[in-house]
């Protein structure tokens, strides 16, 4: 059976349709892996505060989001998740260069 697919709460990209609490577990494991790629990159501040965003996406995964507040910060944290991608790929490049 073929999942049917909507727009990310960013409007960027498709996604499988999922609940709200689904994707607020996929951001918490992509802020986990955000935070090891900045630790690795000796950013410890913006480690630990992407860990503190991904405790929060689980606390809320676990109230199940679904109100209009819990999909406001999931339209958030996925701009979020988009800016420190590119942020730490930004910084990546340019540390090869010098």
């Amino acid at each position: 059976m073929r999942r049917s697919a909507v727009t990310s709460p960013c409007g960027r990209h498709k996604v499988p349709a999922t609940t709200p609490a689904d994707i607020a577990v996929r951001y918490a494991d992509n802020l986990r892996r955000l935070a090891r790629e900045a630790e690795k990159m000796d950013r410890p501040v913006l480690a630990n505060s992407l860990l503190s965003v991904a405790r929060q996406m689980d606390d809320m995964a676990g109230d199940n989001a679904t109100d209009e507040l819990c999909l406001r910060a999931l339209r958030r944290v996925c701009c979020l998740i988009g800016r420190v991608e590119r942020m730490l790929d930004h910084q990546a490049k340019a540390s090869i260069l010098h």
